[in-house]
C-alpha cells in the first residue's frame, strides 16, 4: 500500500520528507537521516522541521542515522562495505 498523496513541505524551498513517506521508506529498507542542510547559520534552525516530522511518524534513534553514536555508525558502514563486497 503507498501513503497518501505528501504534501509540499512548510518551506516551499525545502526538501523534508513527508511524514506520512517515512513508513514506507523504512519498508524499503532506507535508513533516515534528519539533517538541517543549512547553507547558513541561520538555516540551522530548520532543523525542526525534519525532526516534527520524524517524530510524527515515530522514527526511532535506531532507524535515524543522526543518532547513530561514532561506533554504530563505523559499523553500519562496515555492514555496507561488507554486503557490497568492498
Amino acid at each position: 500500500m503507498s501513503p497518501a498523496k505528501p504534501t509540499p513541505s512548510v518551506l516551499a524551498r525545502r526538501l523534508d520528507m513527508d511524514w506520512r513517506w517515512i513508513t514506507y521508506a523504512l519498508e524499503q529498507g532506507a535508513l533516515i537521516s534528519i539533517d538541517p542542510d543549512a547553507h547558513s547559520i541561520n538555516g540551522y534552525k530548520d532543523i525542526k522541521y525534519g525532526t516534527l516530522a520524524a517524530q510524527k511518524a515515530g522514527l526511532t534513534p535506531k532507524q535515524n542515522l543522526s543518532s547513530f553514536t561514532r561506533e554504530e555508525f563505523r559499523t553500519y558502514l562496515k555492514e555496507i562495505k561488507t554486503s557490497k563486497g568492498i
